[in-house]
């Protein structure tokens, strides 16, 4: 559904996210790390919940035992900004250009609906998602999104 766009605070909706993640047995033996400062966007928090559970589980599976997780949310560039990294790197080149379709996964049990649907709620909130990977740094999905200011001004010059 579309999203019911209002003010949203990504750190409470990260902070809450974490929490039920943390007994996740994804989460058992993988260091997960943070660093989330009190920004906001015009959003709808249990749709943006949605794509951190995706996000952060998917971060948790590849790093796996003894792997690192970190969740980071901050402000770059007047944009609000949600990075998962993980420590694997496990992703090749041939599948980041697809990740985003529906469907498509290289996980045993997987539905490759997880990050497709991430794909679709960031697009309704007018802001992007990225990939990159590299088995030397890690993989690292970026989400950024309109800040609150900036979608309430949009708004009110419509």
């Amino acid at each position: 559904p579309a999203p019911t766009l209002r003010h949203c605070s990504l750190k409470q909706v990260a902070m809450e996210t974490l929490e039920m993640l943390r007994s996740d047995p994804l989460a058992e033996k993988v260091t997960l790390e943070t660093d989330i400062a009190d920004v906001s966007c015009r959003g709808d928090p249990d749709q943006l919940r949605q794509v951190l559970i995706n996000l952060v589980r998917n971060a948790l599976a590849a790093a796996g035992p003894g792997g690192k997780v970190r969740i980071t949310v901050g402000e770059r560039d007047g944009r609000s900004e949600i990075r998962v990294w993980d420590s694997a790197g496990s992703i090749p080149a041939s599948d980041l250009v697809r990740v985003f379709e529906p469907f498509y996964t290289t996980k045993a049990g997987g539905t490759g609906l997880g990050l497709s649907t991430a794909h679709s709620i960031v697009h309704a909130h007018h802001g992007t998602i990225v990939a990159r990977s590299a088995p030397q740094t890690g993989t690292e999905f970026l989400v950024e999104l309109p800040r609150a200011e900036e979608e309430l001004r949009a708004d009110s010059g419509r």
